[in-house]
């Protein structure tokens, strides 16, 4: 819903923000009250607004990149959280059009895995990159 995301943009509401963030966690502990501060305020920074409201304008072509998923050359770690936002169609629909794809799927987690659970996140990459 691209416009609610601009309109929210425009609000700069701290509470609506958090909200966000938080719905993208299994646990709303994995976002401290400082780093939910940190977020708030690069949100505010110069040019921020402009790049996401172009990103959400953009919205509708995003599917198209998935045309070019069939010419990736380097093998690919898909990861996602176990309540990810990302519905499980879709996640298997990525899959099947990358070729050379490894699919790991972290419990406990959702959409913010580096926040959600920044250890499980690290092993699998690390792993993935010494393979």
């Amino acid at each position: 819903m691209p416009e609610l995301g601009a309109t929210i943009m425009r609000l700069r509401n701290r509470y609506v923000s958090d909200r966000i963030f938080e719905g993208g966690l299994a646990s709303p502990e994995a976002l401290p009250k400082e780093l939910a501060e940190e977020l708030y305020k690069v949100g505010a920074r110069p040019g921020h607004y402009q790049g996401f409201l172009s990103l959400l304008a953009h919205e509708r072509l995003w599917p198209k990149a998935r045309n070019e998923y069939a010419s990736i050359k380097v093998p690919v770690l898909l990861v996602y959280g176990e309540h990810d936002w990302a519905p499980l169609v879709e996640r298997e629909r990525t899959r099947l059009l990358i070729p050379s794809v490894a699919t790991e799927i972290v419990r406990n987690g959702s959409h913010f895995l580096s926040l959600d659970r920044p250890r499980e996140l690290q092993h699998l990459i690390v792993g993935f990159a010494r393979d």
